[in-house]
């Protein structure tokens, strides 16, 4: 994990940035329980400054979202762990999902699969990749 850029963080603590134009990733985010509490969402299509500053910092949003607690950055399937561990699921197949995602080594299994849909998505809807 690298240190946060504070120069352009605003005050929020926590911050996750996504593809809000991903169904996957805006399912995840509203299904979860991430989109409540101190947690400030992101949707990286509407703030290219986000995105050009996270890609300075080596994570690419097309590779995986970004979560940001404090001083530490989690990208790709730490960032997935880690909103789970947060996260709160409605219904018992969330809160599965949740717990399967919070395991560090299910989370790395998983995410390429994640990746994968997530990819076969955008095409479908005739989405291209995030710009900066």
């Amino acid at each position: 994990m690298s240190s946060v850029d504070y120069e352009s963080r605003s005050e929020s603590d926590a911050r996750l940035i996504y593809d809000g134009q991903c169904p996957l990733c805006r399912s995840f985010v509203s299904r979860y329980g991430l989109s409540s509490g101190q947690l400030e969402l992101i949707d990286a299509r509407h703030h290219p400054d986000e995105v050009r500053r996270l890609e300075r910092l080596g994570c690419r949003l097309d590779e995986g979202m970004v979560l940001e607690l404090g001083d530490e950055r989690y990208h790709g399937d730490q960032a997935v762990r880690m909103a789970a561990l947060v996260g709160r699921g409605r219904g018992p197949l969330s809160r599965g999902m949740l717990w399967w995602l919070s395991s560090r080594r299910r989370a790395r299994l998983t995410y390429p699969l994640l990746k994968a849909v997530r990819r076969v998505m955008l095409k479908g809807l005739g989405v291209g990749p995030i710009r900066s």
